[in-house]
């Protein structure tokens, strides 16, 4: 029996230090891309020679489809109260997924191997979708669980916006697809990641009550199937209408996200790097979108906004975001509380950068606005990774 007990215990010390291992690889590849976009725009914004497309894709690919793969399994088996499922399969998913991007970032123009890469990508996505589904049907029934399913509706959308991208390469209708790839990707995916995980992680982190104004997953499903018409519409050169559905999505999600933001306000709030971050990025992302959408009831055919404006929604809105959900979950789960002192120092001046960069962008100057939010960018980015590796684990 003492045999058994001390396999036992040597089997749960070696989980344990592979799901820190993991975490830390995991944490290090989406900071890398992170800092990779940052530098990339930055430079496209300078009038550098290098497509937008690269400075995109290297951000929504590279940093945001990589957290949302790794993360999102830890929510869905924290918010199900279920079991993490293997690490080796998730590891797979996310190194297809690098070599996916690499293929059509390294080949110019689009070529056969862009379309392998992009289909098995989309297929890398909806393996995970099945995954997430998987987890719930073995969940335990609670009334959070509901807002895990915003990842596999994001997953799908995901997909979807893969499709309108390949399918433009084929068509004489190749801008008006673009147009709603770029739409699916963003307020498809993007969005519906970023409100499942402000509703439950922003309240976590700030020590809030949380406000959940549904209990039911169908509200996610209905506002995927909104995104998916929109899309629809703007394929078909119907961009005023795809706007205005555009816009009930933002006032829709504006009811959903400002009861949880109000709740900051509270005196037993707790103003930290994650809620300072998140909450801004989000409000950036929300007033994005509802640009967006004025500008297609407008007659924009724009695949997405400005240079400042897509500037400001990867840098101050979206990776904004992903900074302040990673300074929360890295530490954590890697064991480094301590690291979230270190981000700390410095909080104030790095949110200036960030959404001072964001209104520069937009209003005056996307090359120096560009340059604040790389700034911030490579400091937290920086400061966490370095963090990763100077504070004792204590786990």
């Amino acid at each position: 029996m003492p045999v058994v007990k001390n396999c036992t215990i040597k089997v749960v010390k070696n989980n344990a230090a592979a799901h820190v291992a993991w975490q830390k690889t995991l944490g290090i590849l989406i900071g890398a891309w992170i800092l990779i976009s940052a530098i990339l725009g930055m430079s496209a914004a300078s009038g550098a020679s290098i497509s937008w497309w690269a400075c995109i894709h290297t951000f929504t690919l590279g940093a945001l489809t990589s957290a949302v793969i790794g993360y999102s399994t830890h929510f869905t088996a924290t918010l199900t109260r279920g079991p993490l499922p293997a690490l080796r399969p998730l590891a797979a998913k996310i190194l297809i997924l690098q070599g996916c991007l690499m293929v059509m970032l390294l080949r110019p123009g689009w070529t056969t191997a862009h379309t392998v890469a992009a289909c098995l990508a989309a297929a890398v996505i909806l393996w995970h979708a099945a995954t997430l589904t998987r987890m719930h049907q073995r969940a335990l029934a609670n009334h959070l669980a509901t807002t895990s399913w915003a990842y596999v509706v994001a997953c799908l959308l995901l997909a979807l916006a893969i499709g309108l991208a390949i399918a433009a390469q084929f068509t004489d209708r190749h801008d008006a697809l673009v147009a709603a790839h770029a739409r699916s990707a963003v307020w498809g995916f993007g969005w519906t990641v970023l409100m499942g995980t402000v509703i439950t992680l922003l309240p976590t982190v700030a020590g809030v009550p949380t406000v959940l104004r549904f209990r039911d997953a169908r509200v996610f499903v209905a506002h995927g199937l909104a995104v998916a018409v929109t899309a629809a519409c703007i394929a078909a050169g119907w961009s005023r209408t795809g706007g205005l559905i555009l816009v009930g999505l933002a006032l829709t999600s504006a009811w959903v996200l400002l009861p949880i933001i109000a709740e900051l306000t509270r005196p037993v709030a707790s103003l930290n790097v994650a809620t300072v971050h998140i909450t801004c990025g989000t409000l950036w992302v929300l007033a994005c979108m509802g640009g967006d959408a004025v500008a297609l009831i407008f007659g924009s055919t724009a695949r997405l906004s400005t240079a400042g404006g897509l500037l400001a929604l990867l840098g101050a809105g979206f990776a904004q975001s992903i900074l302040g959900a990673t300074s929360q979950l890295i530490p954590v789960l890697t064991g480094n509380a301590g690291a979230r002192d270190r981000l700390a120092a410095g909080l104030c001046f790095r949110a200036v950068l960030l959404n001072l960069g964001g209104c520069v962008a937009v209003l005056l100057s996307p090359v120096v606005g560009a340059v604040c939010m790389t700034a911030a960018v490579v400091w937290h980015v920086s400061t966490l990774l370095i963090s990763m590796t100077k504070v004792k684990r204590s786990i």
